[in-house]
């Protein structure tokens, strides 16, 4: 008799007492290695059905006939090494049975610390993961595009994972749904339904697709989405986008849909004709008078391909099929059945009936829509797309496009770009034309689209003033492409004639990857960096993983400090996601108190951050120099700063964990950054890596209990008292006397006599033992340490306006001045050669554009 899989008698035999692990079972879908597992553990009739199911189903997440998971009934038999090799193979510890209880409930229940402790661990970790994989898939949605990366891990902490099974209705086509959907895992359907016909299929949505977008502008969904496989979907509702207030940072897109927009939809179903209708479109493209000419040069093969990829339209009575002044101009149509009419400027000018066909002006001469197309009757039209006309003009064509590519090499925040790119943003560039007196953008009024001068003059008036006058090769409105925002100037015309190239900001985001871009800033604000152009003035610090010099950039005569690292040396330290996550953290915050990145850089031999400069030296060297220790002024300010940082961070779900003096530097004002984002990391719930300063963990650290963001609370105690008392709380000559002190508690710390004052309460309110009771972790939340005692005469809204003066103001004499640091003979990390992995782990690292000043 042999097992399910295959597997003889005679393994079974063999391998009784050694269960294979859970992934090995799962994978190979063994239904003999469930039983060995069952007869290893004792397992009863529950357990071991559950675990026979698994195995059968390849799942170890699918529920037994009688409602039971394998691992809840693991747990339930407190068999702790099964219950790992389950976790190992993906098992789920939140999942809930038929009895409406998951594995952790079942442990917590049962009060079993030890299983309780294991599953907690994992469940943070797989909700981090599924926090870090929604991070970068809100990156990839266009709507979001203009929201700075800053506000992207709350976006993705407000998505909720939902899981959605094969067949299941996800949107119906025009309800309002009120949310909006990124897919993590499967595969789903588009339908679209048109004249109460059945749905027709015109699109898949796969792993990283987003839809339902329009639901966080109140608007209807376009298309019905039905699930084609098991999903894992993130969800995020208009009610969680707007508790973050970013709604007015995402694009307003036009409420009336056209037809040209159904086009990124069509799927060969729309494209088979009759050969009657074939014929149709062949004699309507030749009995077009302006096509005529062109399409008679066309061979029979050519005609043919042309009405081949022609797709069916069906259109209501009353829908706009074109839009006077549009400049989405990408089908002309054939009427095969209905009566449209032609709008001109208001007034009526033509009726199209079958046979006839419309909209070949804008394809042939790249201008905006010259007239309206309504539809009277229920009407079918065929499209044919502009790249298939393209086919009767090719050569001029190419030849115009070239040029209008050669302009966009012109354009600063388009210089990146490949010529591949600049080849397609030229073809979406519409020409337009304006007469002497027009206006072409007018102050106030909001943007979405970009010109070029082409040919003319224009004049810029701000205020009714004129301010400058341009000529052919300037451009205009590049703010639309990257921002909601308002014009800040008039454009009118002022030559006889004016020709401009217009692009708007939907099909720039159709070619330009949002990282190309810095969302939020000007155009004028953005600089691609370059290694070379960085000239070395000194070296200004050390660390464990790299040196940290300050450069002068020839491109902007700014300066800035390199932070460098050896591939070599964090290969051999496994350091390679820490270094991956602390540019991540650095790209996704914004905030005065924290160190700015501009760029990364990425070599064959070292990784490179290139970053804010704070040239006021580190607040350890500050202190001692000065001899600041015991001041409430001094220290409650440095303090203020680390609160604001940590704000900063917690709502981005960041947890510091390397709090302490050498990490924070003083700018010119004196005011006080965090730095050194090597241990920072991503994390929902708990984290379980044991690092940062011994003198600084909390307790939960020391313990291995796994730690929050209140770990960095912690840390602020104890940096308040070493700020104040000149050394750590727990300082002691040995690391195991070190975690013996902080194992004891802030209570058994001697405070010193002098000086005294409310400092002390709030280190026994930062340093207390139960996470969940240290200050800023209770009710109130950072709200109860800014109205405490020690900040009671202090002004809070002056501090994050950075109007308050600094109680200390570093001597900087000049802005490359290397005064306030002193590496001396400090030892610099060694630099390893290295030689490629193979994983790609650094293949995303280099990110070179970034802001030209932090100002």
């Amino acid at each position: 008799m042999s097992c399910c899989c295959g597997w003889s008698e005679r393994w079974f035999a063999a391998s009784a007492r050694v269960p294979p692990a859970w992934e090995v079972v799962i994978r190979r879908r063994d239904c003999r290695g469930a039983d060995v597992w069952a007869h290893s553990v004792h397992a009863p009739p529950a357990l071991h059905k559950a675990l026979r199911e698994a195995a059968q189903q390849g799942d170890p997440n699918v529920t037994s006939a009688e409602g039971c998971l394998a691992l809840n009934e693991a747990v339930k038999a407190n068999c702790e090494h099964l219950v790992r090799s389950l976790i190992e193979a993906d098992a789920d510890a939140e999942k809930q049975d038929a009895t409406g209880e998951s594995a952790l409930e079942n442990a917590r229940r049962l009060k079993n610390g030890q299983l309780l402790k294991l599953l907690q661990s994992v469940s943070c970790k797989k909700r981090t993961l599924e926090f870090q994989e929604g991070l970068k898939l809100v990156q990839d949605v266009p709507v979001f595009a203009t929201i700075h990366p800053s506000e992207y891990p709350r976006l993705a902490a407000a998505f909720e994972t939902r899981q959605v099974a094969s067949g299941e209705v996800i949107l119906h086509q025009g309800d309002a749904s009120g949310e909006m959907f990124l897919v993590a895992k499967g595969v789903a359907d588009v339908l679209v339904e048109e004249n109460g016909s059945p749905p027709v299929k015109v699109s898949e949505l796969c792993e990283g697709s987003h839809f339902g977008e329009g639901a966080l502008l109140e608007q209807p969904c376009e298309s019905s989405v039905v699930a084609a496989s098991e999903m894992l979907l993130k969800v995020l509702s208009l009610e969680a986008f707007e508790a973050l207030g970013l709604k007015s940072s995402i694009r307003k897109r036009e409420a009336v849909r056209t037809a040209d927009d159904y086009d990124a939809m069509v799927n060969e179903s729309l494209k088979r004709k009759t050969g009657q209708e074939a014929e149709l479109i062949r004699t309507a493209l030749s009995a077009n008078n302006k096509l005529g000419p062109l399409v008679q040069c066309l061979s029979t093969e050519d005609l043919d391909n042309i009405a081949a990829n022609a797709w069916r339209l069906t259109v209501e009575p009353g829908q706009e099929v074109i839009q006077q002044g549009s400049i989405k101009a990408d089908n002309f149509y054939i009427v095969f059945d209905g009566h449209l009419e032609v709008i001109k400027d208001g007034e009526k000018v033509l009726d199209v009936y079958p046979g006839n066909s419309f909209g070949e002006l804008a394809l042939l001469y790249r201008a905006p829509r010259a007239a309206t197309v309504r539809s009277l009757t229920q009407a079918t039209l065929f499209a044919v797309p502009r790249q298939d006309l393209r086919m009767a003009m090719q050569a001029p064509l190419k030849k115009k496009l070239e040029g209008f590519a050669a302009l966009l090499s012109q354009v600063e925040i388009l210089q990146h770009l490949g010529a591949s790119d600049k080849e397609l943003l030229a073809n979406h560039l519409v020409e337009m034309t304006f007469y002497e007196g027009e206006t072409i953008i007018q102050q106030g009024e909001e943007g979405y689209t970009f010109y070029i001068l082409y040919d003319g003059e224009v004049s810029v008036l701000v205020d009714g003033e004129e301010v400058t006058q341009l000529l052919p090769g300037n451009f205009f409105g590049e703010r639309a492409l990257l921002n909601d925002e308002p014009r800040a100037a008039t454009i009118m015309a002022t030559s006889p004639k004016v020709r401009v190239l217009a692009l708007d900001r939907e099909h720039f985001l159709s070619v330009v990857e949002k990282d190309e871009m810095w969302h939020g800033l000007s155009p004028k604000a953005l600089v691609k960096y370059e290694l070379r152009a960085l000239k070395q003035i000194g070296l200004i610090g050390c660390g464990g993983f790299g040196t940290v010099t300050l450069r002068r950039c020839t491109l902007t005569n700014n300066i800035f400090a390199l932070k460098t690292l050896s591939k070599g040396y964090i290969v051999q330290r496994q350091q390679e996601q820490s270094v991956i996550n602390e540019k991540n953290v650095l790209r996704m915050t914004q905030s005065p108190f924290i160190i700015r990145l501009a760029a990364t850089f990425n070599e064959p031999q070292r990784l490179h951050f290139l970053l804010e400069p704070a040239l006021g030296g580190d607040l350890f060297t500050v202190y001692q120099r000065n001899n600041l220790h015991g001041s409430n002024v001094h220290s409650r300010f440095y303090v203020a700063a680390v609160i604001r940082a940590f704000q900063h961070l917690h709502q981005r779900h960041i947890i510091y964990r390397d709090m302490k003096p050498e990490n924070l530097l003083l700018d010119s004002k004196g005011y006080c950054k965090v730095t050194d984002f090597g241990l920072a990391k991503f994390v929902i719930g708990h984290a379980y890596t044991t690092c940062g300063t011994p003198e600084y963990f909390a307790p939960e650290m020391v313990l291995h209990m796994g730690h929050t963001i209140a770990v960095d609370w912690w840390s602020l105690g104890v940096l308040t008292f070493e700020l104040m008392a000149g050394d750590s709380p727990f300082t002691a000559t040995e690391p195991m006397q070190v975690f013996n002190r902080i194992k004891a508690g802030i209570q058994a710390v001697a405070f010193p006599k002098s000086p005294t004052g409310p400092w002390v309460d709030v280190v026994h309110a930062l340093c207390q033992e139960e996470p969940s009771e240290r200050l800023p972790m209770r009710k109130n939340g950072i709200a109860s340490l800014e109205a405490h005692d020690w900040y009671a005469d202090f002004d809070w809204p002056d501090f994050d306006a950075r109007t308050m003066q600094a109680p200390y103001c570093p001597n900087i004499k000049r802005p490359d001045s290397l005064a306030n640091f002193d590496v001396g003979d400090v030892r610099r990390p060694p630099m390893i050669p290295y030689m490629d992995t193979g994983t790609g782990w650094d293949a995303d690292f280099e990110d070179c554009r970034g802001p030209r000043t932090f100002n």
